[in-house]
């Protein structure tokens, strides 16, 4: 008898009339489930009530599969929890309870005669029993043998098992989007085995897998390689992950992963020699640098996957670099995936790429984020990434994460480790779906991996893939776990690998039989390894080709495992006889010697240094950006505080004079830098353009659609005029910036002066640049200084003036507020620097300087030490509020003190002179010359020198004539160093691994904004900047320092061309000078930052003429030459350091051991020219708040009084 739905309409009991309307609502839910019955429509043929109720009762039954079947699902492989995710050790620990769903279970895996009688017991049937009643749902359950689409009871509850309760399980039930749901229902219920080919596909990879870990084992059983036994599943998962998403046209997949099963990741599936692992994995495989173990490591790979046409699909895959700290690496890529999705988005608008948008945009670039289980539930950066994951700053059209479960983080159960059945559950209060898989059976977790790419290419939002398995060793293969596991690690003992499970199923599904595997075991054993294509594609080919064959699958493993441990055995010989070992002169190619030697053979001249582009601009150019800027669309109504503001800027570019203040500083860097030369401009203002009119078109496309056209937006389309496109070599003035104010004077002659005639469009930079600026609160600015974007007070309309400069002719700002958050934020806007190639300038604002802290592991692990350890260089600008306001210790400092003990330069040493830089030349040549008797003839010099590319052969022969040498006299250890030392001291900045700067003019803004893009190397730059000096009448500068001939200048010497107070150094009556003769000055203020203001201020008050400021504006590289010079220019007067920050926080611990090896350096110079000898005997003495454990204090009374002390002792000369 069928049971129909339409009896919904007639004779229902009361209480079902009466929730009826619940079934119909579509968005309704009730403890975290879906509508029983939705919207489906229901026909009957009876007119019984409790036929009607049965019905409900199964549709409910349904929805409890779909809703909680993940919560009794065989998940385990170990089958410590029969049913659900295993907590604890214990053996008395209960399993998840799912109550009237366990029973089902229960009853359905007891199976017998009476097992529909049984079923219809337990969910309280009233019809009575029968075993071939069918149900009629009205096609809510796809997948019916039966005609008519209805089920018999047992039938139905196995296949909601199969789908929902198996070893694939699915948690979409706290979706918002019944759609979403309803596509993840559908694939979940209709699940299949895979096919001949994609099987043993999964199996070659296994095999592979397993060989390798193997292998290791056996060879390195004291090396930590944190192996993926116990989940070698993922490996074939991923591999169907990246075929899927090249399928849905991905075309570059960047992967975040921990250290568990990196070593397999790298070899199995992206095929890194495995000789070049196993030289790696005793840290010998270089003499002269090493920056990281062998599982933080990158690579990179293109895979290809065959199709049965004949052609193929290629994807490129990259790892990243990580640390050790594991999840601080995931919002990196995802900035990476970003950067490039938007380089693709600019570059298919602009016409360059036949098939456009198609390859561009978010669906090309994905990311891939593998996590642990314990990390993903217990780190808070998690759940910061996942938060980006949709807005619109940061999205990245979904990204796909993999969980590698091992059900234990490193010796702590999963009960113990957090407060919710899985590990994943965080999650699901963004909307995240998650796909759970045991690691067991590696179908299961192919399905999974497969339905993940598809979610992401139709939806282009985030997906979890939870892959349960164990881990066979301990945390790493040195820990043991049994005193603290011994349950698990008993059942560890006696469980089979996954090979073997696999092999097995495989061997009854395909009724093996002797066969002739020649062919096809030679074909994976030739094709093992041997190039990532190969290797990402495992046995698809070869399996396609033996499809119809009879397989005896263990015979075939066996001999796959037996070519696999011939090649590594092989190339464990070469490893161990130094093939890969790093050569010296792959190493000089790679070092900072080769940029020396490169440097040197193209320019003897320039001696080395290296060269950029100037930072000034003509006064014509700045007045145009400036008007620009402050013009505001037609009919736009602003807030009024706004219009002020506008007005104010015009007022600001008027003339060389005008003082601009720092926010219209910042604006004028921005706007230059992403204008392109040769734009065009006019001597008027141009009209902006409203950003609604840009954006109605993709507004109305949709979400997804919208957050690829505010990218286009923010970083706008590059002038397509051939010859304006091109960025020829950089020929422009040398680095050193205290010398090359003639060259730019020089510079300014050829592209216009600056008195303001001329063309504005010339004296730009060759390069043009996006700009990106995220923060909390940025766009406005916490200080109410910025305002990068305004809004229409009757409209809401967003106007973003540096977008509506030159459209067409310029690149664009995008300026996006982040969410509360540090640790992510920094992170991805770092990966975005990574990722922009060196062609946007990328800013990340922290809303106080304290806030850094929330990013420490950011900013430790990447910023000041990514270089070094993996050869990532970012030019990434962290801005920092900085200085003590009497706002308590929470907002009054950035820390300076920690960025600068991440600097890399020595305190004792100057550039050149450093231990470890010595030690490197000294480890360098002396491999260079060791087969030579310790010197190299110069033929065999340059022979080696050749060979790197790095200096050309016949230039090398001139090289060591300049630089002494007989024409056949060998080249030494000596010669070596003096070349090296020469270099580093003519280029130490290019050396340094960050830079801290603390910046107190907007001219000084200005250009060190434009120095971070136009020098020829990327390196971080931490900004300290002002809060209340943002709107003080003081801090500001001529517009006139903006202009060509001026640059950024690492130190201020008082009332100098330099310093924007000089205008106020002379009385305005009188016009005699504040300050007495060089010669007559008793005391030297060294100070950084705001304080500088308080002292002048105070001076001036207090009439002091002996006392002279001088401001240290770059901090680290730590300027030795030009701030020694500018003390031995007062030559009787003492030296003092001044700070606002406690003696054990702020500068003071950097700068006092640094400054007196330059003096005492500089002194003891032959020549001794500036005199700095009578200055090594006045002792740098500090004057400032004494140490403390808080960095301010919270009284406003007590702070301005501590303040007041400091100005006396700084002002009062004995």
């Amino acid at each position: 008898m069928a049971v129909h739905a339409t009896a919904l309409r007639r004779g229902l009991p009361s209480r079902l009339v009466e929730i009826r309307p619940h079934w119909r609502w579509e968005n309704h839910s009730v403890l975290g489930r879906t509508p029983l019955i939705g919207t489906h429509h229901w026909r009957s043929s009876s007119s019984s009530a409790d036929d009607a109720a049965d019905t409900l009762k199964v549709a409910q039954l349904v929805e409890d599969f779909r809703a909680r079947g993940h919560l009794v699902a065989s998940l385990d492989p170990l089958k410590r929890a029969l049913h659900g995710p295993w907590q604890a050790e214990s053996a008395a620990w209960q399993a998840w309870g799912c109550g009237h769903l366990s029973r089902v279970l229960d009853i359905y895996s007891r199976g017998g005669t009476r097992l529909a009688a049984d079923l219809e017991a337990v969910l309280g049937l009233q019809a009575g029993s029968n075993p071939d009643r069918v149900i009629d749902l009205g096609g809510m359950v796809a997948g019916s043998t039966l005609p008519g689409g209805g089920w018999r009871l047992p039938d139905l509850v196995g296949h909601l098992c199969t789908s929902y309760c198996g070893p694939l399980a699915v948690e979409s039930a706290h979706l918002t989007s019944r759609r979403q749901r309803k596509w993840l229902e559908q694939r979940a219920e209709s699940q299949q085995p895979l096919g001949r080919a994609d099987a043993l596909s999964v199996l070659a990879t296994l095999t592979h897998t397993d060989a390798l870990e193997r292998f290791l084992d056996q060879k390195f059983p004291k090396q930590k390689r944190f192996g993926i036994e116990g989940c070698e599943a993922v490996l074939p998962g991923l591999q169907a992950l990246a075929a899927a998403s090249a399928a849905a046209g991905v075309r570059r997949i960047e992967v975040a992963a921990p250290h568990r099963g990196r070593l397999n990741l790298l070899v199995t599936l992206l095929g890194k020699p495995p000789g070049q692992l196993f030289a790696e994995m005793e840290g010998a495989q270089s003499e002269f640098h090493v920056g990281d173990v062998k599982y933080h490591t990158g690579q990179a790979a293109t895979l290809e996957f065959p199709r049965k046409n004949g052609s193929s699909r290629r994807v490129r895959v990259s790892i990243a670099p990580n640390p050790s700290h594991l999840e601080a690496v995931a919002p990196v890529v995802l900035g990476m995936v970003r950067a490039e999705q938007t380089r693709r988005i600019l570059k298919g608008r602009q016409g360059r790429s036949s098939a456009g948008a198609s390859n561009g945009g978010r669906a090309a670039v994905m990311g891939l984020v593998l996590h642990g289980d314990a990390a993903f539930a217990g780190q808070g950066v998690v759940a910061e990434t996942l938060q980006l994951g949709n807005l619109p700053g940061f999205s990245t059209g979904g990204s796909v994460h993999v969980v590698i479960n091992n059900q234990v983080g490193f010796t702590t159960v999963p009960g113990e480790a957090r407060s919710s059945p899985h590990c994943t559950d965080m999650a699901k209060g963004l909307g995240i779906p998650v796909l759970h898989a045991n690691a067991d059976d590696p179908e299961a977790v192919v399905r999974a991996c497969r339905i993940a790419a598809e979610w992401r290419a139709e939806f282009g939002r985030d997906i979890i893939v939870d892959i349960c398995g164990y881990r066979r060793h301990g945390h790493n293969e040195m820990d043991d776990p049994r005193a603290t596991m011994p349950l698990t690690c008993a059942a560890i003992d006696t469980h089979p690998r996954v090979l073997q499970l696999y092999s097995n199923v495989l061997a009854t599904r395909f009724e093996a039989a002797s066969a002739d595997l020649d062919r096809f075991a030679a074909q994976q054993s030739a094709d093992a390894f041997s190039t990532p294509a190969a290797s990402a594609d495992g046995a698809c080919a070869a399996a396609e080709a033996a499809a119809d064959a009879h397989l005896d699958v263990p015979a075939l493993v066996a001999r796959w495992h037996e070519g696999d441990s011939a090649r590594f055995q092989r190339e464990y010989g070469e490893a161990m006889a130094g093939v890969h070992n790093v050569s010296p002169a792959q190493f000089v190619t790679s070092s900072w010697q080769g940029d020396a030697l490169q440097a040197w053979g193209e320019d003897a001249e320039a001696a080395g240094e290296q060269r950029q582009e100037p930072t000034g601009l003509p006064l014509s150019t700045l007045k145009w950006m400036g008007r620009a800027i402050a013009t505001l669309p037609p009919n736009f109504e602003a807030h009024p505080s706004v219009q002020k503001l506008s007005e104010a800027r015009r007022g600001m570019v008027e003339d060389a004079a005008s003082r601009v203040d720092w926010a219209m500083g910042e604006a004028l860097a921005f706007g230059t830098l992403m204008l392109h030369r040769g734009a065009g401009l006019s001597v008027a203002a141009p009209r902006p353009l409203p950003e609604a009119q840009a954006a109605a078109e993709s507004e109305a496309a949709g979400h997804h659609r919208a957050a690829n056209a505010r990218a286009t937006a923010a970083f706008g389309q590059p002038q397509q005029a051939a010859s304006s496109i091109r960025d020829p070599p950089l020929q422009q003035p040398r680095t050193t910036p205290e010398s090359h104010q003639t060259q730019q004077a020089h510079s300014g002659q050829r592209n216009g002066s600056g008195n303001g005639n001329g063309d504005a469009t010339t004296g730009l930079n060759f390069g043009h640049y996006g700009v990106r600026l995220c923060g909390q609160d940025s766009e406005r600015g916490t200080f109410n200084q910025r305002h990068a974007a305004i809004y229409d007070q009757h409209t809401g309309e967003r106007h973003t003036a540096l977008n509506a400069v030159k459209p067409g002719s310029q690149n664009y700002l995008e300026v996006c507020n982040t969410p509360l958050s540090e640790a992510a934020s920094a992170a991805f806007e770092y990966g975005f620097s990574l990722g922009s190639r060196g062609r946007v300038l990328t800013v990340w604002e922290a809303q106080f300087g304290d806030f850094c802290n929330g990013a420490q592991i950011c900013i430790d692990q990447f910023i000041a030490a990514g270089e070094e350890r993996w050869g990532q260089q970012s030019g990434l600008v962290v801005m920092a509020p900085h200085g003590a306001e009497g706002q308590g210790p929470d907002h009054s400092s950035c820390r300076l003190e920690r960025f600068l003990q991440l600097a890399n330069d020595d305190a004792d040493s100057l550039p050149g002179n450093a231990p470890g830089q010595r030690r490197q030349m000294r480890t360098t040549f002396q491999a260079l010359a060791r087969d030579h008797g310790g010197s190299l003839p110069q033929s065999e010099a340059a022979q080696i020198l050749g060979g790197t590319g790095v200096v050309n052969a016949e230039r090398a022969s001139t090289l060591w004539a300049e630089m002494g040498l007989q024409p056949h006299e060998p080249v030494t250890g000596e010669v070596w160093e003096r070349l090296m030392t020469q270099w580093l001291r003519r280029n130490a900045e290019a050396a340094a691994n960050i830079f801290v700067v603390n910046a107190t003019t907007p001219a000084q803004l200005f250009h060190v904004l434009r120095r971070q893009m136009n020098r020829p190397y990327a390196k971080p730059l931490i900004l300290a900047t002002p809060k209340w000096l943002l709107h003080h009448r003081r801090a500001t500068s001529a517009l006139q320092d903006f202009t060509t001939g001026k640059y950024f200048n690492r130190v201020i010497d008082d009332g100098k061309a330099s310093d924007n107070t000089r205008h106020l150094a002379r009385h305005s009556v009188t016009g005699e000078a504040h300050l007495l003769p060089q010669d007559q000055i008793r005391r030297v203020l060294l100070v950084s930052g705001q304080i500088y203001y308080q002292l002048s201020r105070a001076r001036q008050a207090r009439k002091i003429r002996d006392v002279v400021l001088v401001r240290l504006e770059q901090i680290a590289p730590f300027p030795h030459d030009i701030i020694t010079r500018i003390i031995a220019g007062y030559p009787n007067a003492e030296v003092r350091w001044c700070q606002e920050e406690p003696k054990n926080m702020g500068a003071w611990s950097y700068v006092k051991p640094r400054l007196e090896t330059a003096l005492r350096t500089f002194a003891g110079a032959d020549d001794d020219p500036a005199g700095y000898s009578d200055v090594t005997a006045r002792r740098v003495q500090y004057i400032g708040r004494p140490t403390a454990a808080s960095p301010a204090t919270a009284s406003l009374a007590i702070h301005r009084a501590e303040t007041a002390e400091l100005i006396d002792a700084a002002l009062s000369v004995d």
